[in-house]
């Protein structure tokens, strides 16, 4: 089971690597969950384009394509989501995410907002514990989709829009020319950042 949220999966559709998502992971878009309300959002945009989620409207057609093989998400424990939702820079969306992520020990999180997971080192020890090496942010997710598929099938899909997320903008380069070495370390390098925020930490040991 893996959980997205709506700042990864709708960047992920604007760089078209939806399908590159479910290769790398090795999960089908059955065993993947987000919040209900996105392919509402998804399926408004087609028609009437939300600038804050998607770049285009052929994206939104995407990704209201990609939700519809995906699964519903399971309740949050009220508990749980009170005590992510008391944490400010944790907004409803990625409190709904965290608390289930806990509530599933066999899932795994993909987030994008990066005010979340810096947000994380205030929540309570034990709290934080249960989410260890299970969240994995959308840097993992490039990083690995560059160690799959290579740097010029990456250029092709981030370069036209790389600028929708600042930290994968700056490892491309801002002509997005910079070469697999320098992207590499521009994707570690914001990783082993929020990777050291907490012990243990909660990001995935992944890619390897």
């Amino acid at each position: 089971m893996l959980t997205l949220d709506v700042d990864a999966i709708c960047k992920l559709a604007n760089w078209r690597l939806l399908d590159e998502l479910s290769n790398i992971m090795h999960i089908k878009p059955e065993s993947m969950m987000t919040l209900g309300s996105l392919i509402h959002r998804a399926k408004r945009s087609i028609d009437k384009l939300d600038t804050r989620l998607f770049v285009a409207t052929d994206a939104a057609s995407n990704l209201a394509e990609f939700l519809r093989h995906t699964s519903p998400l399971p309740e949050a424990d009220p508990k749980l989501l009170a005590i992510f939702q008391d944490v400010a820079d944790i907004d409803v969306g990625e409190a709904i995410l965290f608390s289930i992520l806990i509530q599933h020990p066999e899932s795994r999180f993909v987030t994008g907002d990066k005010r979340a997971l810096r947000a994380l080192t205030n929540v309570p020890q034990g709290i934080r514990e249960a989410l260890a090496g299970r969240v994995i942010c959308l840097e993992q997710v490039v990083a690995k989709t560059l160690a799959v598929y290579g740097l010029e099938r990456l250029r092709k899909h981030i370069c036209p829009h790389k600028d929708i997320d600042r930290s994968v903008a700056n490892a491309m380069g801002s002509r997005c020319d910079a070469g697999q070495a320098s992207v590499e370390e521009g994707l570690y390098s914001y990783i082993e950042e929020i990777r050291k925020l907490y012990d243990p930490s909660v990001l995935a040991d992944w890619p390897a």
